[in-house]
């Protein structure tokens, strides 16, 4: 059995993985076990296994690492825990994931700086390690005509608009004329063949993200790391910089936090002799080397484990026993065990066993009938006419993705800019498998976007699964992420004929009272069926 067990649902850029592999690096037995597969198709990543047999391993596992922020099912086994904070579900609630797991947890990985003392037990801030043997370096003279790449996974969350801006600002500058040019696409695509892409360019600009769910950003991604472990000058913001370079040595990163600073140090890069870009990219796979190798990561990461884990003895598991002893004869606000899933796990939205539910139904395909037709013939004039179409739309709750294969066929004039949210793991798969775009993890709730992001939100099929108690507030969230528009298509007809995980409501009311104008309606399926156009 592994010393240490690192456990994800879904093990997010592949990380998991790689600090299991940085672990062994070090002479630690570790093992990353998966209950999903990544949908970038890593050529190795973590083992796949059903809930159950994670658990079997956790009972035997020395220190457990639960990654990404998910509590899973190994909370109550009798091992070191440990948890790793790098991304949205922490940023979102950071108060309410320390008081979830600090009484579990002998200390927490954070990924990023900008998630650092936020009330997490024993921080320590853990950069991602690189397969510097699996990405090689490709290294070569500098082109006469700059290649100034920027290929994000999702452009709201990689400041890919403020690229493209500074990118038009440089067109202009004369003095910079003929020498460069900057190519940029929002295409998904496998781990490898993003690699490939990424490998041919000179200049890879990583991130321009100033805030993130209401916080502040200026950090770097996986990306990076693997940009510079090709021998790539990488741009990025980088608020910690300093404290980073205290804590391991001095980073190879083109560091710009600002608009101006970021125009200001392409200008320069694009004005550099090939000599001094080329010793640039020597520097970056170097840095990657010396500070993110497996070698540099895993004994990071095993210090820490000697200090908080075995050099201290016992697990904290009889204390957080004795915390549920206590919390099951009192009321009281204290978080205990359970609290570690609670935190994490959303509650359902109903009695049944609504996450069950639809991640045996998400994994179904759906196909496209005259009515659903119709509807998306009508939702794809309205955003033409309302001038859409080159907005960012947000989806939620898309299951395999048809109403945006249907829409995609119907719009001409360079594609959708299109987000997707789903609380359904299956359905996320099956999402990616058909269209190539990975929906945001939504917790069924709290939609992971700020205010007035997207130009429109649409909702179709999904709101008669909401129940009465939940209706409002699910709207509600719907129009505070939307600039101006919602549009809503749904079943209206007799509740005699719905299931029993169906809920009827009176949407029309609902629309008033949150205060949401009806512009257009599209009745359908003889009156049975309605698709609304809203605007704040």
């Amino acid at each position: 059995m592994p010393q240490v067990l690192i456990c994800s649902r879904e093990d997010w850029a592949n990380m998991g993985y790689m600090l299991a592999r940085s672990l062994r690096a070090v002479d630690i037995d570790a093992l990353a076990v998966s209950e999903h597969p990544h949908g970038f198709n890593y050529p190795e990543q973590a083992k796949i296994l059903p809930a159950t047999e994670i658990l079997a391993l956790g009972q035997n596992a020395d220190v457990i690492i639960h990654m990404h922020s998910h509590g899973a099912v190994l909370h109550k086994c009798n091992a070191h825990h440990v948890v790793f904070h790098g991304g949205t579900t922490y940023r979102r609630a950071p108060e309410n994931m320390a008081q979830a797991f600090n009484k579990l947890v002998d200390f927490t990985i954070v990924q990023t700086g900008d998630l650092l003392g936020l009330g997490a037990k024993n921080e320590i801030w853990l950069l991602p390690p690189v397969d510097t043997e699996l990405i090689r370096v490709k290294l070569g003279i500098p082109k006469k005509i700059l290649s100034i790449a920027h290929y994000p996974r999702d452009p709201k969350d990689k400041g890919s608009g403020t690229f493209t801006m500074i990118a038009g600002r440089l067109r202009k500058n004369n003095d910079l004329r003929g020498r460069f040019i900057y190519d940029y696409s929002a295409k998904q695509m496998p781990w490898i063949e993003n690699m490939e892409r990424m490998g041919k360019c000179d200049i890879y600009l990583e991130s321009f993200l100033r805030t993130h769910c209401g916080l502040p950003h200026l950090s770097w991604g996986v990306t990076a790391l693997e940009a510079a472990a090709l021998g790539k000058i990488v741009v990025t913001n980088f608020k910690d910089i300093e404290r980073y370079e205290r804590e391991y040595g001095p980073c190879a990163l083109q560091v710009a936090n600002t608009r101006k600073q970021l125009l200001n140090r392409l200008t320069e890069l694009c004005l550099m002799s090939r000599d001094e870009l080329e010793l640039l990219q020597v520097q970056s796979r170097q840095w990657v080397e010396k500070y993110h190798s497996f070698q540099a990561v895993g004994e990071r990461l095993k210090a820490a484990i000697e200090k908080y884990c075995w050099n201290k003895g016992e697990s904290n598991q009889e204390q957080v026993e004795s915390c549920v002893e206590i919390n099951t004869e009192i009321e009281t606000p204290e978080p205990t065990e359970e609290d570690c899933r609670t935190a994490i796990e959303p509650e359902p939205l109903q009695d049944f066993d609504a996450r069950g539910f639809w991640e045996t139904w998400g994994s179904r395909p759906t196909t496209a009938n005259p009515i659903i037709e119709a509807e998306t013939t009508k939702i794809a004039g309205w955003l033409s006419q309302y001038r859409l179409e080159e907005e960012h739309l947000l989806e939620v709750g898309p299951g395999d993705g048809l109403t945006y294969r249907l829409l995609r066929e119907q719009i001409t004039g360079g594609g959708l800019a299109y987000h997707m949210a789903d609380f359904v793991q299956s359905a996320r798969d099956r999402c990616y498998q058909q269209t190539g775009i990975i929906p945001d993890e939504w917790d069924g709730s709290t939609l992971p976007y700020g205010d007035n992001t997207f130009g429109a939100v649409l909702s179709t099929d999904v709101m008669l699964h909401v129940p009465p108690a939940h209706i409002e507030a699910f709207i509600r969230e719907h129009a505070r992420v939307s600039k101006e528009y919602l549009i809503i298509s749904t079943y209206i007809g007799s509740s005699d004929n719905l299931a029993a995980h169906c809920f009827k409501h009176d949407y029309e009311a609902l629309f008033n009272r949150i205060g949401l104008k009806i512009l257009e309606t599209f009745p359908t399926a003889r009156g049975n069926r309605t698709v609304w156009l809203l605007a704040k």
